[in-house]
């Protein structure tokens, strides 16, 4: 059986707890057709500078790797932050890095985005008191690239205005969400389609998926 084993590089602790989940159920999907063992996607930190950090943490890991995730914010502005994080370390990377295929994550403007795209996961998830008025830019909950800031809209979900709500501990309800939220409905957003294509092409080329 052949196996696909994947790093990520991520942005922040918070994208720890939802996003190599997510990105392994969408790779299992992927690979659901043939028989690929598809491993838990890790993720791999970064010590220094961000260009000599990712490469030399990548060339640690090479070895068991079948191809290396990066993840960075879109922010309001995907083509600047491409200048900003992407093209330097593929420049670095073509140049000094593992022989191993290195593929974007960038959600529209924050990880948060992915997170609220699936409103049956979040009625499960979520706390079913909290008025629909409390929560920032509810109106955009079904379009969630249209959010101005998805981490304020999710915090919102399970935080509320209550002075007697309990504020929800971020690493339990984003892991209960990596399980949930529906790859369908993730598939419907450009961000995560252009993930899925570019790591489509990717197995396509190292012959683990036709």
């Amino acid at each position: 059986m052949r196996s696909v084993s994947t790093f990520l590089f991520r942005e922040g602790v918070t994208d720890d707890y939802f996003l190599p989940r997510i990105l392994e159920r969408a790779l299992v999907r992927l690979c659901t057709t043939i028989d690929v063992d598809v491993a838990a996607v890790v993720s791999l930190p970064i010590y220094g500078s961000l260009v000599d950090g990712v490469c030399a943490a990548a060339h640690e890991a090479a070895d068991g790797a079948t191809l290396f995730f990066y993840h960075f914010d879109g922010s309001a502005n995907r083509g600047r932050e491409t200048e900003k994080y992407w093209v330097p370390l593929c420049e670095r990377w073509h140049a000094d890095g593992p022989d191993r295929p290195l593929v974007p994550v960038v959600p529209v403007r924050e990880m948060e985005a992915w997170a609220v795209a699936d409103l049956a996961a979040l009625e499960v998830v979520a706390p079913r008191q909290i008025p629909l008025v409390e929560i920032f830019e509810h109106e955009h909950l079904g379009t969630p690239e249209r959010l101005s800031d998805p981490k304020r809209t999710l915090a919102s979900l399970f935080a509320g205005t209550s002075r007697r709500r309990r504020k929800t501990d971020p690493e339990g309800y984003l892991s209960r969400l990596a399980e949930e939220i529906s790859i369908d409905q993730l598939e419907r957003l450009p961000s995560f389609d252009r993930w899925r294509t570019e790591t489509t092409e990717v197995l396509r080329e190292l012959r683990i998926i036709r």
